[in-house]
C-alpha cells in the first residue's frame, strides 16, 4: 500500500512523503518506511490509526510529538515533519537501519558494543528526565540504529511530563506498552 501525504517540514518548507511498507505495528498506531519525493531520502512515517481515531489518541500523539520537538538530543530520535490538522495524523523521522532488539544476538559478550549503545540510551534517558519527561517504554524495539555511533531512542507515547499532572494520560490499571 503506496500513499503520497504532503505537510509542512519542522523546517517550514512543504515536503511530499510516500509511504513504501509496514515496519511496525501497535497498540493505536503504525510505522512505515517512507521516501521523501523531492530527494529520495528514506524516512520513518509514524501514523494513528484512523479507524480506531479518539481523542485520547490524539492527544497522546500531539503530546509525542510535542515532547520530540522539544527533547533535541543526539540519541533522541529526530522529528522531520509532522501533521497533526487533518487525518491521517503522522509525524515523519529518519529511517535507521536496526533495533536493538534485532542486534542481540551480535552483541552478547561484545562489552565494548554493549557499553557504546547503553551509554547512548543512558543519555537519551538523562536527557529526558532533565527535561521533566518521564520516558515510560524503555526496551530494545525502541532502541534504533545506524551503527554503535548512531544509537537513538524512540516512541515517546507513553511518556509523561512529570510537572505537569494534567498531562497523565496513563492511569493505574490502565494496560499500555510491552
Amino acid at each position: 500500500m503506496t500513499a503520497t501525504l504532503r505537510m509542512s517540514t519542522c523546517g517550514g518548507e512543504m515536503a511530499t512523503y510516500r509511504r513504501l511498507e509496514l515496519i511496525q505495528s501497535g497498540r493505536y498506531a503504525e510505522v512505515w518506511r517512507g521516501v521523501r519525493t523531492d530527494n529520495n531520502e528514506p524516512v520513518a512515517i509514524k501514523y494513528i490509526w484512523e479507524d480506531d481515531y479518539t481523542a485520547t489518541r490524539s492527544l497522546r500523539f500531539g503530546r509525542e510529538i510535542q515532547f520530540l520537538e522539544n527533547l533535541i538530543h543526539p540519541s533522541i530520535v529526530p522529528l522531520l515533519g509532522k501533521r497533526l490538522s487533518k487525518l491521517p495524523c503522522f509525524y515523519v523521522m529518519p529511517l535507521y537501519d536496526t533495533s536493538l532488539d534485532e542486534q542481540f544476538p551480535e552483541i552478547v559478550g561484545n562489552t565494548r558494543r554493549i557499553r557504546e549503545i547503553f551509554r547512548s540510551v543512558l543519555e537519551a534517558i538523562r536527557h529526558s528526565h532533565s527535561k521533566g519527561v518521564l520516558y515510560l517504554d524503555l526496551k530494545p524495539d525502541n532502541v534504533v540504529m545506524n551503527g554503535d555511533d548512531d544509537v537513538v531512542v524512540c516512541d515517546f507515547g507513553l511518556a509523561r511530563n512529570v510537572n505537569d499532572e494534567s498531562s497523565r494520560l496513563t492511569f493505574p490499571g490502565c494496560t499500555l506498552g510491552t
